[in-house]
């Protein structure tokens, strides 16, 4: 069992019912010299006690037997970070303007992008398609962008990818970072989606 794993990484409570996925992480730096590096299956989450069971991990890695000698079958407590793929994308979201010729994405780093005395960047990677009476249709496109940060600088970083339609009307899109910059202590990287628009030029500059 993962205890609380919530309070590692807040999208655990995204899970809201019991299902079979692949889960990897590094789990090592105690003293009980226990390492349990692997791919590991979820076979269940429970909510109310805040824990997620995995399907026999000690066939993955054998270090699970070591914490039958432990007191609690536990090690102390510490700090873990669970890394998913980097194919977890935002979305799909669906835009539907009849008149959409591009697509205006907002990303931020509220803190900054930097380690230490070190700055760092996050590259964003967007894909978007076309959508006709509500299927997606045709190509999907791509664009990137890159968010530099400034060292030791907690200055919010941004940055607004504009994106020209090669088609008008209504439009889908997902995005997903494609960097990973570490797990160190004095690293601050992380980035949100913020906004997303869909627009169009007038054709009619002359109100009576």
């Amino acid at each position: 069992h993962l205890k609380n794993p919530v309070s590692t990484n807040s999208n655990f409570a995204n899970l809201t019912e019991v299902l079979t996925a692949n889960l990897s992480a590094n789990l090592t730096a105690n003293s009980a010299n226990i390492f349990l590096d692997g791919n590991y299956v979820v076979t269940g989450v429970d909510i109310t006690n805040k824990q997620i069971s995995l399907a026999t991990p000690s066939a993955v890695n054998d270090d699970w037997n070591k914490l039958a000698d432990l007191t609690d079958q536990k090690t102390g407590v510490g700090t873990i970070k669970l890394r998913g793929s980097q194919e977890n994308y935002i979305g799909w979201f669906t835009i539907e303007s009849a008149k959409a010729t591009g697509l205006l994405l907002n990303f931020q780093a509220l803190n900054g992008i930097y380690q230490g005395s070190d700055a760092k960047f996050v590259d964003i990677y967007v894909e978007y398609q076309q959508v006709l009476n509500g299927n997606p249709t045709g190509n999907v496109y791509n664009q990137t962008i890159r968010l530099n940060g400034k060292a030791n600088n907690r200055d919010s970083v941004g940055g607004s990818m504009w994106i020209t339609l090669p088609f008008t009307g209504a439009v889908r899109f997902r995005a997903r970072r494609t960097n990973d910059n570490g797990d160190a202590v004095d690293l601050s990287d992380e980035t949100k989606f913020y906004t997303a628009y869909a627009y169009h030029y007038l054709s009619k500059l002359v109100y009576d």
